[in-house]
């Protein structure tokens, strides 16, 4: 996404704070729609295995540890399917300012978090297209701070616009990276490896050349 592009987004819509929106998640009704019917089966059919397995565990003796150890575990598997999706029907809306992630809600508070340097994962698996509707979850992190609230946000079917928002953070990472100490360079590039999806995206031979550049500058 180009500064002009930016400049044009900033210029056309602001938050409610009157902050300029460099960028806003958008997808289709169609894709949500795809998320929806596909995982809202899943979600009624592992709700009624949790009442059935209540149902059978309250009417037997065996009331063991490890049968209530179990009973809880499958609960957990089956409640949070139906918990994304109403995650996922309880978002607003994603967009970034100059300066925040701003996740809006149907109900519940709005969560704004700075956005530093941040970068992004956005996971899926087998999983997640069997059950969730092919649907994936983006998480925001930060690289500059070890203390900051993690974002996380439940993209349908398609991931919408995420390419853009690639090409925002992108930059502002790499510039990061060419600034940083070895010691601390080294770190985040590590970093980056275990946990990032950016990372695939980043051209670590142009940053560790520009790191030289400038080194041999100085």
């Amino acid at each position: 996404m180009s500064e002009k592009q930016l400049n044009n987004i900033e210029s056309k819509k602001l938050d409610s704070n009157g902050d300029g929106i460099v960028w806003e998640y958008r997808e289709s009704q169609i894709d949500f729609f795809i998320t929806l019917i596909l995982s809202l089966p899943f979600a009624i059919f592992f709700c009624s295995l949790l009442i059935e397995g209540i149902h059978k565990f309250s009417n037997r003796n065996d009331t063991s540890l490890f049968m209530t150890l179990l009973l809880l575990f499958c609960a957990f598997i089956c409640i949070y399917p139906s918990y994304r999706l109403i995650k996922l029907l309880n978002q607003k809306a994603l967009y970034l300012t100059k300066e925040n992630i701003v996740v809006e809600k149907y109900i519940g508070k709005t969560i704004i978090a700075p956005l530093g340097i941040s970068y992004i994962s956005n996971y899926s698996s087998i999983w997640g297209t069997a059950i969730f509707g092919m649907s994936s979850e983006l998480t925001f992190y930060r690289i500059d701070s070890e203390h900051y609230k993690k974002i996380s946000f439940i993209l349908a079917f398609g991931c919408g616009n995420i390419e853009e928002l690639y090409s925002y953070l992108l930059p502002k990472l790499e510039t990061y990276l060419i600034g940083l100490q070895e010691e601390e360079y080294i770190e985040c590039k590590i970093v980056l490896n275990i946990d990032g999806k950016m990372d695939s995206r980043i051209d670590f031979n142009k940053i560790e050349r520009l790191r030289k550049e400038q080194e041999n500058a100085m």
